[in-house]
Protein backbone atom coordinates (compact mmCIF):
# COMPACT_ATOMS: atom_id res chain seq x y z
CA UNK A 1 0.00 0.00 0.00
CA UNK A 2 1.35 3.47 -0.93
CA UNK A 3 2.05 6.12 1.66
CA UNK A 4 -0.54 8.83 2.30
CA UNK A 5 0.37 12.42 1.50
CA UNK A 6 0.60 13.17 5.23
CA UNK A 7 3.27 10.47 5.63
CA UNK A 8 5.17 11.72 2.57
CA UNK A 9 4.93 15.30 3.82
CA UNK A 10 6.36 14.27 7.20
CA UNK A 11 9.27 12.51 5.50
CA UNK A 12 10.03 15.58 3.38
CA UNK A 13 9.83 17.85 6.43
CA UNK A 14 12.34 15.64 8.25
CA UNK A 15 14.61 15.76 5.19
CA UNK A 16 14.43 19.59 5.01
CA UNK A 17 15.17 19.84 8.72
CA UNK A 18 18.20 17.54 8.49
CA UNK A 19 19.59 19.44 5.52
CA UNK A 20 19.41 22.86 7.16
CA UNK A 21 20.36 24.52 10.42
CA UNK A 22 17.95 24.33 13.36
CA UNK A 23 18.44 28.03 14.06
CA UNK A 24 19.18 30.93 11.73
CA UNK A 25 20.83 33.91 13.43
CA UNK A 26 20.29 37.38 12.02
CA UNK A 27 21.27 40.93 12.94
CA UNK A 28 19.37 44.14 12.18
CA UNK A 29 22.17 46.63 11.52
CA UNK A 30 19.68 49.51 11.09
CA UNK A 31 18.05 49.01 14.49
CA UNK A 32 20.06 51.48 16.53
CA UNK A 33 17.56 53.74 18.34
CA UNK A 34 14.55 52.48 16.32
CA UNK A 35 11.20 52.21 18.14
CA UNK A 36 10.36 48.74 19.43
CA UNK A 37 7.25 48.49 17.27
CA UNK A 38 9.45 48.26 14.17
CA UNK A 39 11.14 45.16 15.58
CA UNK A 40 7.79 43.66 16.57
CA UNK A 41 6.44 44.42 13.10
CA UNK A 42 9.41 42.69 11.46
CA UNK A 43 8.94 39.56 13.57
CA UNK A 44 5.17 39.42 13.01
CA UNK A 45 5.27 39.93 9.23
CA UNK A 46 8.22 37.57 8.78
CA UNK A 47 6.27 34.88 10.63
CA UNK A 48 3.26 35.52 8.37
CA UNK A 49 5.44 35.35 5.25
CA UNK A 50 7.09 32.16 6.48
CA UNK A 51 3.71 30.45 6.90
CA UNK A 52 2.62 31.46 3.40
CA UNK A 53 5.92 30.29 1.92
CA UNK A 54 5.42 26.92 3.61
CA UNK A 55 1.88 26.74 2.22
CA UNK A 56 3.08 27.44 -1.33
CA UNK A 57 5.81 24.81 -1.11
CA UNK A 58 3.36 22.24 0.31
CA UNK A 59 0.82 22.93 -2.45
CA UNK A 60 3.52 22.56 -5.11
CA UNK A 61 4.60 19.34 -3.40
CA UNK A 62 1.10 17.90 -3.58
CA UNK A 63 0.99 18.52 -7.32
CA UNK A 64 4.52 17.15 -7.78
CA UNK A 65 3.60 13.71 -6.45
CA UNK A 66 2.63 11.17 -9.09
CA UNK A 67 -0.15 9.87 -6.86
CA UNK A 68 -1.52 10.78 -3.47
CA UNK A 69 -4.74 10.71 -1.47
CA UNK A 70 -5.53 14.43 -1.78
CA UNK A 71 -8.90 15.27 -3.33
CA UNK A 72 -8.81 19.06 -2.91
CA UNK A 73 -7.06 21.95 -1.17
CA UNK A 74 -8.87 24.61 0.84
CA UNK A 75 -8.25 27.88 2.62
CA UNK A 76 -10.03 29.76 5.39
CA UNK A 77 -11.64 33.05 4.42
CA UNK A 78 -10.46 34.67 7.66
CA UNK A 79 -7.18 34.96 9.54
CA UNK A 80 -6.51 33.25 12.83
CA UNK A 81 -6.98 35.99 15.47
CA UNK A 82 -3.60 37.31 16.55
CA UNK A 83 -4.42 36.76 20.24
CA UNK A 84 -5.25 33.04 19.79
CA UNK A 85 -3.11 29.91 19.29
CA UNK A 86 -5.29 28.74 16.40
CA UNK A 87 -6.48 25.41 17.81
CA UNK A 88 -10.09 26.49 18.29
CA UNK A 89 -10.07 28.18 14.87
CA UNK A 90 -8.79 24.98 13.24
CA UNK A 91 -11.34 22.79 15.01
CA UNK A 92 -14.21 25.01 13.87
CA UNK A 93 -12.85 24.97 10.31
CA UNK A 94 -12.78 21.16 10.30
CA UNK A 95 -16.36 21.11 11.58
CA UNK A 96 -17.72 23.30 8.77
CA UNK A 97 -15.66 21.56 6.06
CA UNK A 98 -17.00 18.17 7.10
CA UNK A 99 -20.58 19.39 7.61
CA UNK A 100 -22.94 17.11 5.66
CA UNK A 101 -24.74 20.24 4.42
CA UNK A 102 -21.91 22.05 2.57
CA UNK A 103 -23.70 25.39 2.32
CA UNK A 104 -23.79 25.70 6.12
CA UNK A 105 -20.18 26.82 6.32
CA UNK A 106 -19.36 27.75 2.74
CA UNK A 107 -18.52 31.34 3.69
CA UNK A 108 -15.78 30.04 6.00
CA UNK A 109 -13.55 28.50 3.32
CA UNK A 110 -12.85 28.18 -0.40
CA UNK A 111 -11.59 25.19 -2.40
CA UNK A 112 -8.90 25.37 -5.06
CA UNK A 113 -10.16 22.74 -7.48
CA UNK A 114 -13.90 23.28 -7.75
CA UNK A 115 -14.53 26.10 -10.21
CA UNK A 116 -12.72 29.02 -11.81
CA UNK A 117 -14.46 31.43 -9.43
CA UNK A 118 -13.45 29.40 -6.37
CA UNK A 119 -9.86 29.27 -7.62
CA UNK A 120 -9.80 33.07 -7.86
CA UNK A 121 -11.40 33.31 -4.42
CA UNK A 122 -8.80 30.90 -3.01
CA UNK A 123 -5.89 33.10 -4.10
CA UNK A 124 -7.77 36.27 -3.14
CA UNK A 125 -8.01 35.08 0.47
CA UNK A 126 -4.46 33.73 0.39
CA UNK A 127 -3.24 37.24 -0.40
CA UNK A 128 -5.74 39.14 1.75
CA UNK A 129 -5.53 37.16 5.00
CA UNK A 130 -2.44 37.64 7.14
CA UNK A 131 -2.76 34.25 8.85
CA UNK A 132 -4.99 32.02 6.73
CA UNK A 133 -5.29 28.29 7.30
CA UNK A 134 -4.60 26.09 4.27
CA UNK A 135 -5.67 22.47 4.38
CA UNK A 136 -6.00 19.38 2.22
CA UNK A 137 -9.12 17.24 1.95
CA UNK A 138 -8.27 13.58 1.44
CA UNK A 139 -10.19 11.06 -0.64
CA UNK A 140 -11.79 9.69 2.54
CA UNK A 141 -13.00 13.15 3.59
CA UNK A 142 -10.51 13.86 6.37
CA UNK A 143 -8.84 17.26 6.76
CA UNK A 144 -5.05 17.67 6.91
CA UNK A 145 -3.59 21.07 7.77
CA UNK A 146 -0.62 22.03 5.60
CA UNK A 147 1.21 23.90 8.35
CA UNK A 148 1.37 23.57 12.11
CA UNK A 149 2.60 26.84 13.67
CA UNK A 150 2.82 25.16 17.07
CA UNK A 151 4.89 22.18 15.86
CA UNK A 152 8.50 21.66 14.86
CA UNK A 153 8.02 23.31 11.47
CA UNK A 154 6.53 26.44 13.03
CA UNK A 155 8.76 29.53 13.02
CA UNK A 156 9.84 30.64 16.49
CA UNK A 157 12.03 33.31 18.01
CA UNK A 158 14.54 31.18 19.90
CA UNK A 159 16.29 34.14 21.48
CA UNK A 160 16.66 37.87 20.95
CA UNK A 161 19.08 40.52 22.16
CA UNK A 162 17.58 43.99 22.46
CA UNK A 163 20.99 45.67 22.58
CA UNK A 164 21.48 47.82 19.48
CA UNK A 165 21.84 46.45 16.91
CA UNK A 166 19.22 43.74 17.44
CA UNK A 167 20.34 40.09 17.21
CA UNK A 168 17.88 37.21 17.08
CA UNK A 169 17.79 33.48 16.49
CA UNK A 170 14.89 32.13 14.42
CA UNK A 171 13.93 28.46 14.65
CA UNK A 172 11.77 26.30 12.40
CA UNK A 173 12.76 24.82 9.06
CA UNK A 174 16.07 26.56 8.49
CA UNK A 175 15.94 26.32 4.69
CA UNK A 176 12.65 28.26 4.63
CA UNK A 177 13.89 30.92 7.04
CA UNK A 178 17.10 31.24 5.02
CA UNK A 179 14.99 31.81 1.91
CA UNK A 180 13.26 34.80 3.53
CA UNK A 181 16.38 36.23 5.17
CA UNK A 182 18.03 36.32 1.73
CA UNK A 183 14.90 37.59 -0.05
CA UNK A 184 16.67 40.30 -2.05
CA UNK A 185 19.33 37.97 -3.41
CA UNK A 186 16.72 35.29 -4.04
CA UNK A 187 14.53 37.65 -6.08
CA UNK A 188 17.47 38.65 -8.27
CA UNK A 189 18.34 35.02 -8.76
CA UNK A 190 14.73 34.06 -9.59
CA UNK A 191 14.55 36.85 -12.19
CA UNK A 192 17.75 35.67 -13.83
CA UNK A 193 16.54 32.08 -13.92
CA UNK A 194 13.33 33.20 -15.59
CA UNK A 195 15.24 35.20 -18.20
CA UNK A 196 17.73 32.45 -18.96
CA UNK A 197 15.28 29.54 -18.63
CA UNK A 198 17.79 27.54 -16.60
CA UNK A 199 16.21 26.69 -13.27
CA UNK A 200 19.33 24.92 -11.96
CA UNK A 201 21.67 27.91 -12.14
CA UNK A 202 22.44 29.91 -8.99
CA UNK A 203 24.13 33.22 -8.39
CA UNK A 204 27.47 33.50 -6.66
CA UNK A 205 25.76 34.87 -3.56
CA UNK A 206 23.47 31.87 -3.34
CA UNK A 207 26.45 29.51 -3.32
CA UNK A 208 26.86 30.49 0.33
CA UNK A 209 23.39 29.09 1.02
CA UNK A 210 24.22 25.43 0.94
CA UNK A 211 20.67 24.11 1.14
CA UNK A 212 18.61 26.88 -0.42
CA UNK A 213 15.15 26.00 -1.71
CA UNK A 214 14.52 26.75 -5.39
CA UNK A 215 10.79 27.40 -5.27
CA UNK A 216 10.42 28.43 -8.92
CA UNK A 217 12.27 25.31 -10.03
CA UNK A 218 9.89 23.19 -7.92
CA UNK A 219 6.94 25.09 -9.39
CA UNK A 220 8.09 24.70 -13.00
CA UNK A 221 8.66 20.97 -12.51
CA UNK A 222 5.29 20.33 -10.85
CA UNK A 223 2.13 18.96 -12.45
CA UNK A 224 0.17 22.11 -11.65
CA UNK A 225 -2.18 23.40 -14.36
CA UNK A 226 -0.78 26.53 -16.03
CA UNK A 227 -3.42 28.76 -14.38
CA UNK A 228 -2.47 27.51 -10.91
CA UNK A 229 1.21 28.04 -11.70
CA UNK A 230 0.64 31.70 -12.56
CA UNK A 231 -1.30 32.33 -9.35
CA UNK A 232 1.36 30.56 -7.30
CA UNK A 233 4.18 32.43 -8.99
CA UNK A 234 2.46 35.77 -8.36
CA UNK A 235 1.87 34.93 -4.70
CA UNK A 236 5.47 33.78 -4.27
CA UNK A 237 6.86 36.92 -5.90
CA UNK A 238 4.62 39.05 -3.68
CA UNK A 239 5.82 37.34 -0.51
CA UNK A 240 9.46 37.71 -1.46
CA UNK A 241 9.09 41.38 -2.45
CA UNK A 242 7.35 42.11 0.85
CA UNK A 243 10.07 40.30 2.79
CA UNK A 244 12.82 42.13 0.91
CA UNK A 245 11.35 45.47 2.04
CA UNK A 246 11.10 44.21 5.63
CA UNK A 247 14.74 43.11 5.55
CA UNK A 248 15.84 46.47 4.18
CA UNK A 249 13.92 48.40 6.86
CA UNK A 250 15.98 46.99 9.70
CA UNK A 251 19.08 46.07 7.66
CA UNK A 252 18.90 42.30 8.12
CA UNK A 253 22.19 40.44 7.86
CA UNK A 254 22.63 36.70 8.13
CA UNK A 255 25.21 36.19 10.88
CA UNK A 256 28.09 33.87 10.04
CA UNK A 257 28.30 34.29 6.22
CA UNK A 258 29.85 36.92 3.97
CA UNK A 259 27.25 39.58 3.14
CA UNK A 260 29.33 41.54 0.60
CA UNK A 261 27.72 39.95 -2.48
Amino acid sequence: MGKSHEEVRYMKLEKWKKESENEIRIRGINTVDVPMWMINNYIKLTCDNYAKLVYLIKIVDIYSEQSNNIANIGISTESVPINEDGIGFENELVRVVQDPVPENGKDKYRLLNTSEKEEKDFWHFFKKCERPICFAITTDGSVEFLYNPRGEEGIKVRDISYHSPIDMGLGGVGAFIEHLVNAGTQIRNDNRLQEEHEARMVTQALETMEHSIDVLCMLNNSNLPSGHKEYLKNMYNGIMAKQEKLNEQIGVRRMGIDQRA
